[in-house]
Formats: structure tokens, C-alpha cells, sequence
């Protein structure tokens, strides 16, 4: 409760100023920014009718500012509580330390301290700016942000219970250090209506705008030339319109005119273009953890990297991993967190091709479209332009307006997670020059940031992987090594090969279809050494009008595990088997499968299997690996006809209780 000194003031003449009404011996008025209906303001007289008066809110609004409301309503100069006219505004630290002072003089000069540990120093020469109410602002981290020019607009707009903080210095004073605070955070900046505070507002916003979700200016009607947020409340501004003002205000854009603001206050007479930030330390369990999108290679904030055999799978898997995110299911073995919004983008293909491998996707699947339209942003690099990094023959530069309007589309379409694919078409420089290849990786790395999402980026391999000699590795992508250096997971793609085929009982001649994942490298949670196989299943559009073809075959990748050795085997029966066993014990066969005595022809003759069909003779292959495996056989060196020693299989007579049948799996 605040109480002040006047002359010739009236209960009558101050409910005319504030648009209340007399109660008695008090008077019942709105609060600063409230309602016309609201009564919270309560202002009594002291020492009779033409003395001072007292303010107190109801609503626990602060009641300086609701006294220094009372007296510029009725014409009166602003309070000051020490006799003096100047105002002392503290910046607190994260800690709630006490670490700048701004002073408002009477002249309105506004000097600067800094405190050294004791006691306040003049000036702040060297000294890290930090927002104004930073404690408050670190408190709140869910609510959006208010950015007004002034100590005295904040405070205002902090006891109507805004998020609120400024910068000091006035207009013009805003300094990249004070970015990193609001990270994440939705912003709204709020210009005084003059060309310093308008171009002052353009500069916080092309700061933040690199760093927070989204960032708006406000305009408010009916603000007078120099007015500023405090004049609009005066006016009969409410927080409940002020809060819809900042809802419909655009979200904000950088343009040629303002691109370069924010670079432009990175450095001044008295600042370094570089600080460093002292580490300060908090509860490990404070610390939020990483954002793991999907599958343990998706992160939000990082680069990703997926390097495969051209056709191998990878766009394929990439699709089938957009929808598993897109719709919150499980298709391939993972689950999401929650259902995600997602960006591919193929820089090869055209856009109904990408339709087409969709649309195969989806109704494998059985997908909603819906759920898709809603989630689901595709682009073709045939119709826009995705190069973030151009080379003129001398020199690579930064393809700015391409990399801005991506981050810009990230934030505004709130996409949690953006497929660029293949890396290769995403710029114009030597891909064998590491310098070069880290700065286009950097680009990618800068669109994570700023746009909070998770980059994944899809990459060819040399020419000397991924031949079914060489295994694909985290070092097999093509060029320079830049890029694998930069992405914090890199997952790789392997062909089945024939030896896996055999032990699969796949076909041979299908083995293509099938392809194993594994982690080439993680930065981001602990190396595994398992695969994860996947398979390509053919999907028909039924897109042909014609009764004899059923429309385009598309790919679409699927979930696979690898067959145990129990179902390999489980369908021989237990007398087959018992034959194919004692017949083998009774003869010298061989075990190289070019050999004519080979063990698996006495397979093929009990089990009716033809050696001249691939699938056959590999499904004789499997049977063979899994009962040695079993310990059903054991493979043995012995002369052969040329009195060279070769591998010979024999069979093994297992104790009683593990002869339990060709199924029985042996641990």
C-alpha cells in the first residue's frame, strides 16, 4: 500500500480520471490494464479531502506502478519513494545476484553499474549484458516472451504477470550475448511508435529469430507518436487484448533490409565480437536430456546421416521411417515419443515419383491420408532450388536466401524433423575438399539449431563399398570425410550377401530385397553392434487402366528378423531327419557343396528337393549350417581322393536328451 502527497485532489476527481466509482470513504476503479467492469484498484484519502491518497490492489498488481498509474491519470508527476527523482533499476543474474544497475536520472540520463562482489561500480565496460528480470524469465520457461524497450514498460507489463524483459542501453542496444536466453522461447517485441523504436524492434527480432521458436512484432492501435506499451494501457489497453494483438501479429520474416541486423550488433567500439561465457553449474537432473525423435538416430537439434549402395533401400527406409514418425506407429520395430511433422525432400526425383513411393507406402500400411496431409511436407529439387552452398569456380559462399527460408519454413510449419536426400544435390561444391564439404555440413547443422529439428541427411557411398567384399561402413560415403565428422549418428546399409542368403534360406536370387542397418557412429547413446534387417516389399498402385497390369511395383521397406535356427529346421520331420542323419554317419560325404559327394544331396534325395533350383539347393545350405550348428555334425579334415586333406561332415551322436529332433534348438 503506497501512499502520496497532493493538492486539491477529490475522491470525485479521481474516480472521474479513473473510470471508478466512490465507495464511501474510498474509491473503486479498474486495475492498470484491466477490464472496464473490474473493481481491483482501491484508492483512499489521507488527511482529509484535499490531502494525499493511498493505493492498494486487490488483484496484487504492484502497487508502485499502480500508484504512479493513479498519479499520471490525474496529471500528477510520477512518485519517487527516496525524495528523489530518480528510479533505480537492478538486473539480477540467473542466480537472482545482483549484476547491472541502470539509474533514471531527473534529467532522464541513464547511467550504468556493474556490482564487483560488494558494492555497485560505475560503468559496465566489458561486462556481458543480460535481460532484465532474468530470474523471472528462467522461471517461466513455458510462457512466450515479452521484449519491451525499457525498465519501466517491463516492470509495468511484470505486474500484470507478462514474461517481460528488455536490454540496456535503450533502442539500438540489443548484443547477440543476449540470445542464448531465449532459445526455444516464443517471443513477441513490442516497438516504441518511433523510427529508433521500430528499427530497435527490427534488431531484437533478427537477433532471436535465429534462436527462438517464434518471434512476432506487435503493433498497437491507437498509439500516440513516441508512445510506447505503458501509453497503450494507459489508453484502456487489457492484457486480454494485448494477448490476442500478439497471437494475430505475423511471425516475424527477415528481408534484404533486415537480414543484416543481426550481424550488424555483434560488435562495437566497447564490445568483443566473442565472449566467454563462464560455466556455471547445475544439478545434473536439472539438465534436460537430448531429444530423441525416432529410432535412436533422430535427434532434435542435431545432424544425421544414413549412407548407403545406390537403389539399396535408403530413400525406400526413409519413407517408411517419415510415416512411422508422421503417424506415432510402430511400422518398422520403433516407436516415436509422439507423432512428429515431417519434411522430405528429394533432390533427384520428381515430385509424382515421391507421390508414387508414398502412396505405395501409406497403403501398405493402411494409413489415414489424413494423418499424412496433416504431418507429411514434400518437395521435389526439380522444382525448387535446395542448394545451400554455391561455388563460382573461385570460392563457395553461403546460399543465404536458401538456407534462411528453410529455417523460416522449419518454425513455421512447426516440423519437428527435415529429409534431405541425396546429400550430393544439396550443394555445388568439390566433394573431395573437406573445408569445403564442412562448411556445407555446417549449413545443415545451423538449420537444426536455429529450427530446433532433426536434419537427417541421406549420402552415397565410393566406389570401393558396398560390392558384397567390401562391408558399407560409417567411412564408406563418397568424398570427404567432413560430413560424417560433423553428424552426431550415422547409420549404414548393408546388402544381404550370399553367405547371409544361405543361412537366411533366402533365394539367392532374391537376396537383393533384403538389407541389414547398422550404427556406423553415435555420438548420441551407446554403440551397438546388432543389425536390424529390413525388407523391400513390391507394392502395387493399381494405377493401370488396363485389366493386364496391375499399375507401378513400388519398393516398400518393411520390417524382417532374421529366421531362428528352430524355424529353420522345424518343418524336416523327426524320421526325415533321423534318415538324412544315419545315411550321412554310413558314407564319407563332403562338405563343400561343389563337391559331387556333397552331405546335401543325401538332403535333397530324402527331402524330394531339386539341387537345380536355387531356392532348394539354399534351403539345403541352411539346414545343413543350422544341424552342425546344433552339433548335430561337425565338420572333420581327411584325405580325399587326391590324398589331399578336405573338409569331410560327419555326423555326431548327441546325448539322449538333446536328440529330441532336428527342431530341437542346442544352446
Amino acid at each position: 500500500m503506497l501512499k502520496t502527497q497532493t493538492k486539491n485532489i477529490t475522491l470525485e476527481s479521481i474516480a472521474a480520471a479513473l473510470d471508478g466509482e466512490v465507495s464511501g470513504d474510498k474509491v473503486l476503479a479498474p486495475g492498470p490494464a484491466h477490464s472496464p467492469k473490474d473493481r481491483s484498484l482501491c484508492v483512499r484519502l489521507t488527511g482529509g479531502q484535499t490531502g494525499g491518497f493511498i493505493v492498494h490492489s486487490f488483484a496484487n498488481q504492484d502497487d508502485l506502478f499502480c500508484k504512479d498509474y493513479v498519479r499520471e491519470r490525474l496529471g500528477l508527476p510520477a512518485f519517487n519513494s527516496r525524495g528523489q527523482n530518480e528510479i533505480e533499476y537492478v538486473y539480477r543474474d540467473e542466480n537472482g545476484k545482483p549484476y547491472i544497475k541502470v539509474t533514471r536520472t531527473p534529467s532522464k540520463a541513464f547511467p550504468q553499474a556493474h556490482w564487483n562482489g560488494t558494492a555497485w561500480k560505475s560503468g559496465v565496460k566489458g561486462i556481458a549484458k543480460i535481460p532484465y528480470r532474468l530470474p523471472e524469465l528462467l522461471a517461466s520457461s513455458d510462457e512466450p516472451v515479452h521484449v519491451v524497450e525499457g525498465e519501466k514498460d517491463a516492470d509495468r507489463l511484470g505486474a500484470l504477470g507478462l514474461v517481460v524483459t528488455t536490454s540496456s542501453g535503450g533502442a539500438g542496444n540489443w548484443k547477440p550475448e543476449l540470445n542464448r536466453w531465449f532459445k526455444g522461447r516464443k517471443v513477441f517485441v513490442h516497438p516504441d511508435n518511433d523510427k529508433p523504436g521500430e528499427d530497435h524492434a527490427h534488431r531484437v527480432a533478427a537477433n532471436l529469430n535465429s534462436v527462438a521458436s517464434d518471434v512476432r512484432i506487435v503493433t498497437l492501435p491507437n498509439l500516440p507518436s513516441k508512445g510506447d506499451i505503458s501509453d497503450w494501457l494507459n489508453g484502456g489497453g487489457t492484457v486480454e487484448e494485448l494477448e490476442i494483438l500478439c497471437e494475430a501479429a505475423p511471425r516475424y520474416v527477415a528481408n534484404d533490409d533486415t537480414a543484416g541486423v543481426a550481424e550488424a550488433s555483434a560488435e562495437t567500439p566497447d564490445r568483443p565480437a566473442v565472449v566467454a561465457s563462464r560455466f556455471v553449474y547445475r544439478d545434473p537432473k536439472t539438465i534436460p536430456p537430448r531429444e530423441s525423435l525416432y529410432c535412436g538416430h533422430f535427434f532434435r537439434g542435431f545432424l544425421s546421416e544414413t549412407v548407403g549402395v545406390g537403389g539399396g533401400g535408403k530413400s525406400s527406409l526413409e519413407i517408411a521411417d517419415a510415416l512411422a514418425m508422421i503417424t506415432g506407429r510402430s511400422l518398422l520395430g520403433h516407436l516415436p515419443p509422439n507423432p512428429l511433422k515431417v519434411w522430405y525432400v528429394n533432390l533427384e526425383d520428381p515430385a509424382v515419383e515421391i507421390e508414387r513411393r508414398f502412396a505405395a507406402a501409406i497403403k501398405h500400411f493402411h494409413v489415414d491420408p489424413k494423418i499424412v496431409e496433416a504431418n507429411l511436407f514434400m518437395d521435389s529439387g526439380r522444382d525448387q532450388n535446395f542448394v545451400v552452398m554455391k561455388s563460382d569456380g573461385r570460392g563457395v559462399s553461403i546460399a543465404e536466401p536458401t538456407v534462411t527460408a528453410i529455417i523460416q519454413q522449419l518454425k513455421d510449419n512447426r516440423i519437428d524433423v527435415l529429409v534431405v536426400d541425396p546429400f550430393i544435390s544439396a550443394h555445388e561444391v568439390d566433394e573431395n575438399n573437406n573445408s569445403q564439404i564442412q562448411q556445407v555440413a555446417g549449413q545443415f547443422v545451423r538449420i537444426a539449431t536455429e529450427a530446433n529439428v532433426s536434419v537427417e541427411l541421406v549420402h552415397h557411398i565410393n566406389k570401393s563399398s558396398g560390392d558384397g567384399r567390401n562391408e558399407v561402413t560409417a567411412d564408406s560415403g563418397r568424398g570427404a570425410s567432413a560430413l560424417k565428422d560433423k553428424a552426431r549418428s550415422v547409420r549404414v546399409i548393408n546388402p544381404m550377401t550370399d553367405p547371409e542368403a544361405t543361412k537366411a534360406g533366402v533365394n539367392a536370387d532374391n537376396r537383393y530385397s533384403y538389407f541389414r542397418i547398422g550404427n556406423g557412429k553415435s555420438n548420441m547413446m551407446q554403440r551397438s553392434g546388432l543389425s536390424e534387417w529390413r525388407k523391400l516389399e513390391s507394392v502395387s498402385l493399381g494405377n493401370n487402366p488396363t485389366v493386364f497390369e496391375p499399375g507401378d511395383q513400388i519398393g516398400v521397406v518393411t520390417e524382417w528378423r532374421w529366421p531362428k535356427l528352430s524355424d529353420v529346421v522345424s518343418e524336416v520331420p523327426a524320421e526325415k531327419f533321423a534318415e538324412i542323419k544315419s545315411r550321412i554317419r554310413n558314407g564319407g560325404f563332403r562338405e563343400n557343396h561343389q563337391a559331387k559327394n556333397w552331405a546335401g544331396k543325401v538332403v535333397a534325395e530324402v527331402l524330394s528337393l531339386n539341387l537345380d533350383k536355387d531356392n532348394d539347393k539354399s534351403k539345403i545350405k541352411s539346414f545343413l549350417a543350422a544341424w552342425t550348428r546344433q552339433g548335430h555334425f561337425a565338420v572333420v579334415t581327411r584325405k580325399g581322393e587326391k590324398r589331399t586333406l578336405v573338409p569331410y561332415l560327419i555326423a555326431v551322436d548327441l546325448p539322449d536328451h538333446e536328440e529330441g529332433g532336428a527342431g530341437k534348438v542346442l544352446h
